[in-house]
């Protein structure tokens, strides 16, 4: 009896796969796919996903041998990778590009929410609605406006009495600035803000990390949801489980001070502002569980991104010393030493500005951005795009394209300054995104990174341990790129 049932399960197993291998090369034959590299069924791209430890240059070769539209996949899901910024900015702002892949973690996280997703993987009308109330609440409280700038001055200082206390000595910048980013999107969504050794804090930063850092058996989990049930998968899972359990809860302690203190009349924070309006059932897509999420992908997005940045720029400075010189001349030049820059003095800061553009360019922080869908079938240059289709932007192609750069592997902020020493933008340089899509928090983040690395720069030297002049600047491999860890020295400047 058990053996027949076994011998029925495999009969069926065999079955569904031949059908499955037969309906997929149907599909090859049907559409005029984007070139790229040899794809199986099932499988996948084995040639794309051969080296995880470079992926981002694994990506670039494709460009390079493929041209500005590649397609791939990771596992059974087709996955076109848009290489030129102008083909990504076109097909993001279409609608049928809007949405975004069906991926288990984030549809394990829908799950524990009574389906909610939050503003990154929302689309439809909760996209919308949920855009709309996050720019216009963000502008009311200030974001872009001066009452903001002094926000960041504020937790800049405080980043400032941290970085003195270390007395010259090598430390971790991690933690200090990631508190330092995360309290000045923690005071506008929650009036919340964290020293770097609490406990909650720790955790969100360690969470955070796991879950955009790749490793081979999450990618295969992206790709076979299924291995989830098999061990060594099993524990990966829990532990990607735990994380989403993590956030939810902290997130939900905040929420719910708010409810028990709840004051009509009050509107001191986002949750003030989303509860008023979910007590007013405007807009219908509201509701606690979209507030938890949405606070979630804000304050993820708010300081994960912005302080890696940081952390590149920092330890950028403390390899080039050249460049880290001239910053500290322009500053000295156009900043009394006891005040902290702000936004209307970057006309007057032409050299920095152009330092943390190539900061974006050099590290491309978010080396392929967050993931499209085709919500439709459609086409990109002359190629078809099936319903169904992951699209990605190639972030780091684009920053290190050699047709746009002249030695693009150097770090060189000259690059975005004109003879006559003005800044020189390019549309080459995306780390926020393009489309409809793009990231909400840009103004905001442009701010902090201009606010925290001016102050830091302007009372510090930074140096690697030991009078080093070379560190390893090859970046982590995830959803994030970050820096390999390290620890550097902030000798205060006698100006």
């Amino acid at each position: 009896m058990f053996l027949a049932l076994i011998g029925t399960l495999s009969s069926g197993a065999l079955l569904y796969g031949l059908y499955y291998i037969a309906a997929w090369y149907l599909r090859e034959w049907r559409y005029r796919w984007p070139p790229g590299p040899r794809c199986l069924p099932l499988i996948g791209s084995p040639q794309s996903q051969s080296d995880l430890k470079s992926f981002q240059r694994t990506n670039y070769n494709n460009a390079k041998k493929y041209g500005s539209v590649v397609r791939t996949m990771l596992g059974p899901h087709a996955v076109v990778q848009l290489n030129d910024p102008k083909i990504i900015k076109e097909a993001f702002s279409r609608d049928v590009f809007v949405p975004r892949p069906t991926i288990w973690y984030f549809d394990e996280r829908a799950r524990m929410n009574d389906g909610a997703t939050g503003i990154v993987f929302s689309h439809g009308q909760t996209w919308k609605d949920h855009r709309r109330f996050i720019l216009h609440t963000l502008r009311d409280f200030g974001v872009g406006k001066f009452k903001m700038e002094e926000k960041i001055v504020e937790e800049a200082a405080t980043l400032i009495k941290l970085l003195e206390a270390a007395n010259g000595q090598p430390i971790d910048t991690r933690a200090p600035i990631s508190s330092t980013v995360a309290n000045v999107i923690g005071s506008v969504l929650m009036s919340k803000r964290y020293e770097p050794d609490d406990p909650d804090f720790l955790n969100i930063i360690r969470w955070t990390r796991e879950s955009t850092q790749f490793t081979p058996k999450k990618i295969a989990l992206a790709s076979f949801p299924f291995l989830r049930y098999v061990p060594p998968f099993l524990t990966t899972y829990s532990e990607l489980l735990g994380n989403l359990l993590g956030f939810k809860k902290f997130f939900w302690q905040h929420c719910k001070e708010h409810l028990d203190n709840w004051q009509p009349e009050r509107n001191a924070d986002f949750i003030d502002t989303y509860i008023a309006a979910i007590k007013k059932h405007e807009p219908a897509t509201f509701n606690l569980n979209e507030l938890l999420l949405t606070l979630d992908d804000m304050f993820e997005a708010g300081f994960e991104t912005t302080t890696t940045t940081l952390r590149w720029a920092l330890l950028l400075m403390a390899t080039h010393p050249d460049s880290q010189a001239k910053v500290h001349a322009e500053l000295d030049k156009n900043i009394p030493f006891d005040s902290f820059a702000k936004l209307s003095d970057k006309e007057q800061l032409p050299y920095t500005e152009a330092t943390i553009t190539e900061v974006h360019r050099f590290a491309s922080v978010v080396p392929v951005g967050v993931g499209h869908l085709a919500e439709e079938d459609a086409t990109i240059q002359g190629y078809d795009i099936p319903k169904g289709t992951w699209l990605q932007a190639n972030i780091y192609f684009v920053h290190h394209n050699t047709d746009w750069w002249d030695q693009p592997e150097q770090f060189n902020p000259d690059r975005f300054l004109t003879k006559d020493n003005q800044v020189q933008a390019s549309d080459n340089v995306m780390p926020f995104g393009l489309g409809k899509r793009r990231c909400l928090g840009e103004a905001l983040a442009r701010a902090e990174l201009f606010i925290i690395f001016t102050a830091v720069m302007q009372r510090f030297t930074v140096r690697l341990p030991d009078g080093g002049q070379t560190a390893d600047l090859s970046p982590t491999v995830g959803v994030i790129a970050d820096t390999q860890p390290h620890q550097l020295c902030f000798v205060p400047r006698n100006v």
